[in-house]
């Protein structure tokens, strides 16, 4: 456990800062913006299959279990069946799985949709005020207190988007649209990691990505056969980049930052998670020479303040409880 500890301190900012390319890329690509999402999903889908087939091949995960379950002696390694309750617990928790994976396809969908409107700096900036989206469902839907310090927070995150919108503004319709798909991208990923954090009490992390990344993947394809758009030809390139996208950005980003989550404390994680908006944002700057106006800088530094002073308010509640 202390081994996994240290590791995790190492692999959480290398998977924050793989990705904090996604952006990148797929400003580099070409393809239609449901394509991307598409490819992305789909590559990473089949990237854990192999990974997923060898841990189901084990005897000891022929029944797939809570991760507190596998660690100790469960009722299927003493040769019990499982009861009706844990049954219909499992079938629960796989459709809050699927679930995951649709609001994980609308994440894509909006948020990658939202790099062709707007600028990168302000489309990563308000796709990761995703905690304060999790701090509303938390509050509204789950009926979870909070303390006045992660709310006074909110209210400054809330303050610098309004800011960062308004500088977008006088740059036009196109772009404001751009910002409201950043937001859309937010909140349906802030679904996806509720959904996620309930599910993953009980269910092991490789059998939620396959199902996750699958049911992804195929609401993706719908979308994309909705729109009418076609699967292929397209360049070499864009394919490449769908691969960047899954290996480096979802395999090294994504899954790795979930498996770390488990072994960091959320003080650790607050102070990394301001490295994705940052990183983006200097790489913009040199690639796309994207220079932000006084009121976009001025809102993104009030909307990383309000995260990072939120997350380890957030993580002094725990440590609290």
């Amino acid at each position: 456990m202390k081994d996994y500890r240290t590791l995790s301190k190492i692999a959480l900012p290398l998977a924050v800062l793989f990705a904090s390319f996604s952006s990148i890329f797929i400003r580099l690509s070409s393809a239609p913006s449901l394509i991307i999402a598409f490819y992305r999903m789909g590559f990473a889908f089949i990237m854990v299959l192999p990974y997923t087939a060898v841990i189901w091949s084990r005897p000891s995960t022929a029944v797939p279990l809570s991760d507190s379950q596998s660690d100790s002696q469960s009722d299927s390694q003493s040769g019990g069946d499982p009861s009706g309750d844990q049954k219909q617990e499992s079938a629960r928790d796989v459709l809050l799985s699927l679930l995951s994976g649709l609001f994980l396809a609308l994440h894509f969908a909006t948020w990658i949709s939202s790099l062709s409107f707007t600028s990168v700096t302000s489309s990563v900036i308000l796709v990761n005020t995703h905690p304060i989206m999790v701090f509303i469902i938390s509050s509204l839907i789950l009926r979870e207190h909070h303390s006045p310090g992660e709310l006074i927070f909110v209210l400054i995150t809330v303050t610098g988007s309004t800011v960062l919108s308004w500088g977008d503004g006088a740059k036009g319709a196109g772009v404001i649209l751009g910002d409201l798909l950043a937001v859309a991208g937010a909140l349906s990923v802030a679904v996806y990691l509720v959904l996620g954090r309930m599910v993953r009490q009980r269910m092991k992390l490789s059998l939620y990505t396959f199902l996750v990344y699958g049911s992804s993947s195929c609401f993706l394809l719908i979308l994309v056969l909705a729109a009418r758009i076609p699967l292929w030809p397209y360049a070499f390139r864009d394919f490449i980049l769908f691969f960047a996208l899954a290996f480096f950005c979802t395999i090294l980003g994504h899954s790795i930052y979930n498996w770390a989550l488990k072994y960091v404390s959320s003080t650790y994680l607050s102070m990394n998670i301001l490295i994705e908006p940052i990183a983006a944002g200097v790489m913009a700057f040199f690639l796309f020479q994207e220079i932000p106006t006084l009121l976009n800088g001025a809102g993104a530094v009030i909307v990383l303040l309000g995260i990072f002073g939120y997350s380890r308010a957030s993580a002094r509640l725990s440590d609290e409880t």
